[in-house]
């Protein structure tokens, strides 16, 4: 994706959020952001060292943050040492202020993302 593209997609996404309410649309554009930051690191990146560390990762949005989980320790040293500031900027080129915070992880023993709990079930509503 070039440059222009990626500019012009901002644009969009700013101008989408003028329009709507944040709070019914956040959720739906910031799931994307991994998949649209993983656009634009693949044409900064090796070809070899996307496919290696940053591909496989597995993306959670909880609501405010980027969750990015690794399937070992030695993945998750790795993506946090090389690739973090990388990816942090990706995003914030991307979304702007809108941009979500990341957090890098250890996918759960079964390879599994671990289940948010439901905030319905602890409020009583």
């Amino acid at each position: 994706m070039s440059v222009d593209k990626v500019r012009h997609l901002t644009y969009i996404y700013r101008l989408f959020f003028e329009i709507c309410d944040v709070s019914l649309c956040t959720e739906r554009v910031l799931v994307v952001s991994w998949e649209k930051c993983l656009d634009v690191l693949k044409h900064d990146l090796s070809s070899e060292q996307f496919n290696t560390w940053l591909k496989p990762l597995k993306s959670d949005f909880d609501g405010e943050s980027l969750h990015l989980f690794a399937a070992n320790k030695f993945v998750l040293s790795w993506v946090k040492d090389e690739y973090y500031v990388t990816i942090v900027e990706t995003l914030k080129q991307l979304y702007g202020a809108d941009a979500p915070p990341l957090v890098l992880e250890l996918l759960s023993q079964q390879g599994e993302i671990k289940a948010r709990p439901d905030i319905s079930q602890v409020t009583g509503e």
